[in-house]
């Protein structure tokens, strides 16, 4: 039950498709208005995305770019803060699980064994995520949303990053042009999941 009125989080309907469907739209229509080029490897993480949508049991707030690069930490290293609500939207748990899990926002330990987001590896991460919060982890689910998250990445970096350079409007043209390089590493695993899957 809704505590808050938030007319700009519409409630997706339980036991559809309509969570994946508003935000895979969402993030298709940014790709087709912001990007410069074409590109295959987006038209067939599109497609795929689309004729994979899991059911949404039960819609939550999903973060959107939850990482540990997102987290304040008191003194003891507990999370006491999250940041950037900016991409949030109400969707599938498995979702915030795919971002946090991503290569790319990870980096190896003492052993080379890669960290979820930097914290802890992969498997250990969704069990203590099991454990703690009582939503069962599907890997099938995981994979879709990691999918999901690359071709998320892709258009942040490949598209939207640089219109915004390519525009020269603002002070954040170097850094556009910078984080539009973020965006070939994304499609890159992209493709190499859809070549998984």
């Amino acid at each position: 039950m809704r505590r808050c009125e938030l007319p700009s989080f519409t409630a997706p309907e339980p036991g559809t498709t309509q969570a994946v469907d508003w935000a895979l739209g969402l993030w298709e229509r940014a790709w087709h208005e912001d990007t410069l080029d074409a590109h295959p490897v987006m038209a067939r993480a599109a497609l795929w995305l689309r004729e994979h949508r899991p059911v949404v049991a039960r819609p939550v707030l999903v973060h959107g770019d939850y990482r540990s690069g997102n987290f304040m930490y008191d003194d003891q290293l507990r999370i006491n803060a999250i940041f950037d609500w900016e991409l949030a939207y109400l969707g599938d748990y498995h979702d915030d699980l795919a971002w946090a899990s991503l290569a790319l926002f990870g980096c190896p330990d003492e052993q080379g064994t890669p960290l979820a987001s930097g914290l802890l590896p992969l498997d250990d991460f969704l069990t203590r995520y099991e454990a703690l919060s009582g939503n069962p982890v599907d890997r099938e689910r995981l994979f879709y949303y990691q999918v999901f998250s690359y071709y998320k990445i892709s258009v942040i970096a490949v598209a939207t990053s640089l219109r915004i350079a390519h525009g020269r409007r603002t002070h954040l043209d170097a850094m556009m042009n910078f984080a539009a390089g973020l965006g070939y590493i994304g499609i890159s695993e992209l493709n190499r999941l859809l070549d998984r899957a």
